[in-house]
């Protein structure tokens, strides 16, 4: 293998550095920079290989495998200096050496030398080469399904010997394939030589000739089955492939195929020994199914068959209604089969439209609709349509049923009999009569019928003959009589009973109000019927004579005597007897009417039991008012007089012209008002306004309200505490405690009459708004001036509203300059503390402030008119 008489042919390798030179990219340090080209210099190994001419006296041959190490090489070693026998230094020789020098085919790795191929080769004192070898190899193996013999064969080196021809056919038999289905040895040769010479690998080649496998699907004309046929290949022929045979399914695109069975069963005949598979059935489809056909649902009732021959043979009678009726020719008499009662835009009949049959799905599985079912014959005539799928009448009547060719026919129009109706009031002393003309071929009216029908009801007495007359004729010209009198009987004279007549107007007892806008207000109730003092507040009429009467059926109604009227009153209601025997009730007070029974009196005191809420409603009464239980939030209390609240309040609204008294307090929300022109006295109050012209008076602690009142606000018990809120107080106050530990901000005024702030604050807003209102009058002039032709009689009109609003100005300012002076009278007032004032609490008099911040026991404060400032004393051990 290694060939003789030709020299080494070995290289020197030679490693050098060299620089190059790449353009990168760097990454801005913005993101939103472009990126920048730098140059990047760096030193790559290069290595390149000299031919050398070396001693070509061999000193070893052998074989190695690829990556096999061959040698390794030894770094030179330093000599060391001599000695000569006369004592003279030798010097060390240089080495001759110049390395080892490879061939090719061989690689060094540090000190180590590798074969990068396998073959044979030689070495010599400092030089190693290798001659590639490489054996031929082949293997031989059946086909998947076991009819074909396959061999795989790759070449070596050219000098290789082939592999014998006639052993691999044995390997072939030993897979039980038959001599004669093989090639012959010489075939073989050529084919492996033919490798050899081309240096191409033999992948999988048939040593069997004979005939290709066969894959064929076959799709029935309607796509509902798919089948398959296989069969194997022979000899050289192409063998039979399980991946060919699923491409194949995949490709044919089938849906609904059941994989699991298909693949048991293909693998089961791959491995069999049957070489032909016929029809196999893949996949089958499903036909789509038949709907069900459209069908009418009757809404109406139809009449039985002796009715409806009755009315066809009224119909004949008076065909001369009918005349007109474009459909007759098609659609006579004679061919009406069932009828039934038309109400105007009335549903006649449902049309459920055909269905579908369930969907069918072919071998690809594309879905295939379901037949449809048949659809409804329906032919329409005269007033009946077909709005979506219901029939509907358009007019009030009869409807009219046919079939013609198995088409229903359907046809309605106007038919009804003439209506007479009496109606007798409950009484009996009234007759009323209704007719309603025949419509159609309906049976005619006729005057013996309408009289027929008087009698025949009892009326006999009373009756308005020519009234009667007119309303036969004007039915029967067609016009619809409705409820008309036409006989009345005479009602009885009775005598009096001298029943009370009510001359005021009394509560309703509704328990709510429609407002104008439509809104249901179930604050504003009607329960109290108010009277004034000296108004007439009932009457007694005086006796009256009697006469019998009679009802319309001819019954006589005796008279009856009128029954005395008793009535007791109370000490709030006058009696006076008039000449003509009647008697009048006179009210001596302003109050409420009591009326109960045959008893009657003026209350002073409206008494609300239980809560004010939505079953009461707001209370206003032009006396006093008590409730004996509380006022619920978002209702209201007005009384002319005092109020008394028996529980307590919550966010709610009274107003009194006398005083208020809450016995168990005031939960105000934040929402509650109490106005007194008088005093005001409560348990406790929290987060409400009160507002009193009198005194205000708080036996527990006032936390966080708005008070004002003109006169003394106190705090009575030992939890009289003020914490948090604003107190105007013209004579002051007295309390145990002031603000809180927590330094609860709480405002004190004190020493002038608040009620006067209060004009004065309405005072000004009157002149912002007199102010504004001449603000727009100026402009409007503006704009009038500007004008090519200007209104003059407009811009007088404005000239005198605005002079009109100065004078009034004027007036509002000296009346607000008034109100000022007196608003700085100082009255005598003291904030009275028995027990602690906190910081946070805030005193304040004629714009004069102090604002505490220490704690302050057992202290008084005045304002000091002279000294203009609020001033602190203790208290005396006697206060």
């Amino acid at each position: 293998m290694i060939p003789t008489g030709t020299p080494p042919e070995v290289y020197e390798r030679i490693v050098e550095k060299i620089k190059v030179e790449r353009p990168v990219k760097r990454k801005a340090k913005l993101p939103f920079l472009p990126a920048k080209e730098e140059k990047e210099i760096k030193w790559e190994r290069k290595v390149s290989f000299r031919p050398v001419e070396v001693n070509p006296q061999e000193l070893g041959r052998g074989y190695a495998e690829a990556g096999m190490t061959l040698a390794g090489t030894m770094p030179a070693m330093s000599g060391e200096k001599g000695m000569s026998i006369f004592g003279t230094e030798i010097p060390v020789r240089e080495s001759e050496s110049e390395g080892i020098f490879i061939g090719k085919n061989l690689e060094e790795y540090g000190t180590k030398i590798r074969a990068e191929a396998a073959g044979f080769y030689r070495n010599g004192e400092n030089w190693i080469e290798l001659f590639p070898y490489i054996a031929h190899r082949f293997s031989v193996f059946a086909s998947e399904d076991g009819s074909t013999c396959l061999l795989d064969f790759t070449p070596g080196t050219g000098t290789a010997a082939l592999p014998d021809p006639e052993a691999i056919l044995r390997e072939c038999r030993s897979f039980g394939i038959q001599p004669e289905e093989l090639l012959s040895g010489d075939e073989l040769k050529e084919l492996l030589t033919e490798a050899v010479s081309g240096k191409t690998p033999i992948k999988r080649k048939s040593l069997n000739p004979g005939q290709d496998a066969e894959i064929r699907i076959t799709i029935s004309p309607d796509k509902q089955e798919a089948h398959l046929t296989l069969r194997k290949g022979k000899g050289g022929g192409k063998a039979l492939s399980l991946k060919e045979i699923g491409d194949s399914i995949r490709r044919a695109g089938l849906k609904g195929m059941d994989a699991v069975r298909v693949k048991k069963n293909l693998l089961e005949f791959y491995h069999a020994e049957e070489l032909t598979l016929e029809n196999y059935p893949l996949v089958e489809g499903r036909q789509p199914g038949a709907g069900q056909d459209g069908k009418i649902e009757w809404l109406c009732r139809f009449f039985d068959k002796g009715k409806v021959a009755e009315l066809k043979k009224q119909f004949e009678e008076r065909s001369d209604r009918i005349r007109d009726l474009k459909s007759l020719p098609e659609f006579s008499i004679l061919k009406i089969e069932d009828l039934a009662i038309a109400i105007e835009r009335g549903k006649v009949a449902l049309i459920e439209p055909p269905t579908a049959g369930e969907p069918g799905v072919d071998v690809f599985g594309v879905v295939l609709p379901g037949e449809k079912g048949k659809e409804v014959q329906l032919k329409l005539y005269e007033n009946v349509h077909l709005i979506r799928n219901e029939v509907i009448a358009t007019c009030a009547g009869l409807l009219e049923k046919g079939t013609r060719e198995g088409t229903v026919v359907l046809r309605a129009r106007p038919h009804k009999d003439c209506e007479i109706s009496l109606e007798i009031s409950e009484d009996r002393m009234k007759a009323f009569l209704t007719l309603v003309p025949a419509t159609g071929t309906g049976l005619p009216l006729s005057p013996d019928s309408v009289h027929k029908e008087v009698e025949k009801q009892g009326v006999v007495k009373g009756i308005k003959d020519s009234l009667l007359a007119e309303l036969i004729l004007k039915a029967q010209g067609g016009e619809a009589v409705e409820s008309r009198l036409f006989a009345e009987g005479l009602p009885s004279r009775h005598g009096k009973n001298r029943d009370l007549v009510l001359h005021i107007k009394k509560a309703t007892g509704a328990s709510v109000t429609i407002t104008e806008e439509g809104r249901a207000d179930y604050k504003r109730q009607d329960k109290i019927t108010l009277v004034k003092k000296g108004a007439l507040v009932a009457e007694l009429p005086p006796p009256a004579e009697t006469q019998d009467g009679w009802d319309v059926t001819g019954k006589t109604l005796p008279a009856k005597e009128g029954a005395p009227a008793s009535i007791q009153v109370g000490k709030n209601v006058e009696t006076r007897e008039e000449e003509d025997g009647s008697i009048k009730f006179i009210s001596k007070t302003t109050g409420e009417l009591f009326f109960d029974r045959n008893f009657m009196d003026v209350l002073n005191v409206h008494t609300i039991k239980g809560d004010v809420s939505l079953k009461t409603g707001n209370i206003k009464f032009t006396g006093s008012v008590r409730v004996t239980g509380s006022v619920q939030s978002g209702f209201s209390v007005m009384a002319g007089e005092s109020i008394i609240i028996d529980e307590n309040i919550q966010g709610a609204l009274l107003s009194a012209e006398d005083s208020i008294l809450v016995q168990k307090g005031i939960k105000g929300e934040g929402k509650a008002i109490l106005r007194a022109k008088r005093n005001i006295n409560a348990y406790f109050a929290e987060q409400a306004i009160l507002l009193a012209v009198g005194e205000i008076r708080i036996t527990n602690a006032c936390l966080r309200c708005q008070i004002k009142c003109n006169s003394k606000l106190q705090l009575e018990s030992e939890k009289g505490h003020i914490v948090g809120g604003r107190v105007r107080a013209k004579n002051g106050l007295i309390a145990v405690n002031i603000g809180s530990k927590r330094g609860v901000k709480t405002e004190i005024f004190f020493g002038q009459d608040y009620l006067i702030a209060d004009r004065i604050e309405l005072e000004a807003k009157e002149i912002e708004k007199i102010k504004s209102k001449n603000q727009e009058l100026d402009f409007a002039m503006k704009r009038l001036d500007r004008a090519l032709h200007p209104d003059r009689a407009a811009l007088e009109k404005i000239r005198k509203d605005k002079l009109y609003n100065m004078k009034i100005l004027e007036k509002r300012t000296h009346r607000i300059f008034n109100l000022r002076e007196r608003f700085e009278t100082h009255f005598p007032s003291e904030i009275v503390v028995k027990g602690t004032v906190f910081p946070g609490v805030v005193l304040e008099s004629h714009d004069r402030k102090l604002e505490l911040k220490t704690e302050k026991k057992r202290v008084m404060f005045i304002f000091n008119p002279k000294r203009g400032k609020i001033e602190e004393k203790p208290l005396t051990k006697q206060a």
